[in-house]
C-alpha cells in the first residue's frame, strides 16, 4: 500500500509545484537550483546511508517537484532504486529505475531493471504463474540492453528463471502423476520442455 501511496503522491505534488513556481523569475530559479537541488540530493544520499528510506523518498518528491529539470534527478532515482532493491521493495525499485530511464538510456540502468525483475521473481520462486510472467518480462528487459557485458549478465538471470520455471512445472506435473491425473501430468511436462533444455538435468535450486 505504501508503494502505491508514495507513487501517487509524487504526481500530485509535481502538479502543485508547477503552479506555485510559475511566479518565480528564471534568474531566481537558476540561483536557487544551483544551491538547493544539490543540497536535497546530498540529503537523499545521507538518509539512504542511515537506512531511512521513507525520508529519502520524501526528499525525492521534493527534488522532482521543485526542480523537475535538475541534473541530480537521474542519480537520485538510481541510488534510491538500488536502496529499495536491497530492501526487497521491488515495486518501488522498479518505479525509480523507470524514473531514471526518463533522463537516460544508460545500459547500467537497463541492467538494473532486469536485475530487479529477477530479484522479485526469486522471492516468488514457487509461484508458477509469477515465474512465467517474470520470464517473459525479463526477455523484454534483455532485448533493450545494447552493451554486451550487461546483456550477458541479464541473460544469466533469464536462464536461471527458465530453469526455475522448468523445475516448477516438473514438480507440479509429478504431483499430478502421483494423484493419477495423467492428462495434467502431460500438460506440465510439455510446459517444462518448451525452453529446449534437457529436463533430466534439472534439480532443485
Amino acid at each position: 500500500m505504501k508503494n502505491l501511496t508514495f507513487i501517487i503522491s509524487i504526481f500530485l505534488l509535481i502538479g502543485c509545484s508547477q503552479t506555485n513556481n510559475s511566479s518565480l523569475s528564471p534568474k531566481k530559479q537558476t540561483v536557487k537550483q544551483e544551491i538547493s537541488d544539490k543540497y536535497i540530493y546530498k540529503s537523499i544520499y545521507k538518509n539512504i546511508r542511515q537506512n531511512n528510506l521513507d525520508s529519502a523518498d520524501d526528499l525525492y518528491v521534493k527534488l522532482k517537484s521543485d526542480y523537475e529539470h535538475s541534473p541530480y534527478l537521474k542519480d537520485a532515482a538510481k541510488i534510491l532504486a538500488i536502496a529499495h532493491m536491497q530492501n526487497k521493495e521491488h515495486i518501488l525499485a522498479n518505479f525509480y529505475i523507470q524514473e531514471a530511464l526518463q533522463n537516460s538510456s544508460d545500459d547500467n540502468l537497463k541492467y538494473l531493471l532486469s536485475k530487479n525483475q529477477f530479484m522479485a521473481a526469486v522471492m516468488n520462486s514457487s509461484d508458477n504463474t509469477y515465474i512465467t510472467k517474470a520470464k517473459e518480462a525479463l526477455k523484454s528487459d534483455v532485448d533493450i540492453i545494447d552493451d554486451s557485458d550487461y546483456q550477458l549478465l541479464a541473460n544469466s538471470f533469464l536462464t536461471r528463471l527458465k530453469l526455475q520455471d522448468i523445475y516448477n512445472n516438473l514438480q507440479t506435473g509429478t504431483l499430478y502423476n502421483r494423484l493419477g491425473k495423467s492428462k495434467a501430468y502431460k500438460i506440465y511436462k510439455s510446459k517444462a520442455m518448451q525452453d529446449n533444455i534437457d529436463i533430466n538435468s534439472i534439480y532443485k535450486p
